[in-house]
């Protein structure tokens, strides 16, 4: 399989029509992440991150009508999906961009992510760019995968082919807090939530994956792709691993929420 097969940006555009499918921890997600967000004033200009087909922007606009959403995302099949759902709002501006470059003559109230900022590494470059776009008294509020997850993937994938496994890896819960600080940002509350998320069996967790893009990019490429072989071995001996009683498979998810400021007085809640 050639490098470029793992290409975040090629994998969420062909993942763009499945991805609500089978999307139901990342709008659960999005929920618990909205539900950090108790200020007192409502933010009246947003930014998104990774805003993908939608799911958190269309939460956004029922919390906050009245705000002005600049919704970015790498994938401009994913921005087509979304504006398909929200296509009568002038007041969401979609813009097809790398996060970590992004720059604006705007300064936001909120800046915000659900289940992306994973994929934007190096995670200082990207807070060092979002500290500049934050107004005064700013919140940076996000939700992002942290190591642990998928880790039964991880473990099968290393007793099948131990020399062919992924060349990054998750960002822990701890490097996440470490590069916000670093960066100029104070951390006025955070967690870690586990969750697990079953399947029919575990073609169906892999397909899972696959509708959701989240087959790419650093996390799955390896130095030495794959083989065929490689593959079905790694889904029967899943199936074998983790089956539960009922007969479906498990799958954890490690999640971290972040709710920073500049480093200034927090605002009153």
């Amino acid at each position: 399989m050639k490098t470029d097969d793992f290409s975040v940006k090629k994998q969420f555009s062909r993942a763009a029509n499945t991805y609500n499918d089978s999307a139901a921890l990342q709008l659960r997600i999005c929920v618990e992440l909205l539900e950090m967000f108790r200020v007192q004033r409502a933010p009246e200009t947003i930014l998104e991150l990774g805003s993908g087909t939608g799911l958190l922007t269309r939460l956004l606009r029922q919390a906050f009508p009245f705000a002005l959403i600049h919704a970015l995302d790498i994938s401009e099949k994913m921005l087509e999906v979304a504006r398909s759902e929200l296509n009568d709002d002038r007041n969401i501006e979609w813009l097809c961009c790398d996060a970590r470059y992004f720059t604006s003559l705007s300064r936001y109230d909120l800046i915000v992510s659900a289940s992306a900022i994973h994929w934007m590494s190096p995670l200082a470059e990207l807070f060092g760019n979002l500290q500049k776009l934050l107004a005064k008294g700013g919140v940076f509020l996000f939700s992002l995968m942290t190591s642990g997850t998928l880790a039964e993937l991880r473990t099968v994938r290393e007793r099948v082919a131990p020399d062919k496994m992924p060349v990054g890896k998750i960002p822990s819960f701890q490097t996440v807090c470490d590069a916000l600080v670093a960066k100029g940002l104070d951390i006025a509350s955070c967690r870690q939530v586990s969750y697990k998320e079953y399947y029919r069996n575990a073609q169906a967790f892999v397909d899972s994956l696959r509708n959701l893009g989240v087959n790419s990019g650093e996390f799955s490429r390896s130095v030495k792709p794959l083989s065929k072989n490689e593959v079905v071995d790694i889904i029967e001996l899943y199936q074998q691993m983790y089956i539960e009683k009922d007969g479906t498979v498990g799958a954890s998810f490690e999640v971290g929420y972040f709710e920073a400021y500049l480093k200034t007085k927090a605002p009153n809640k």
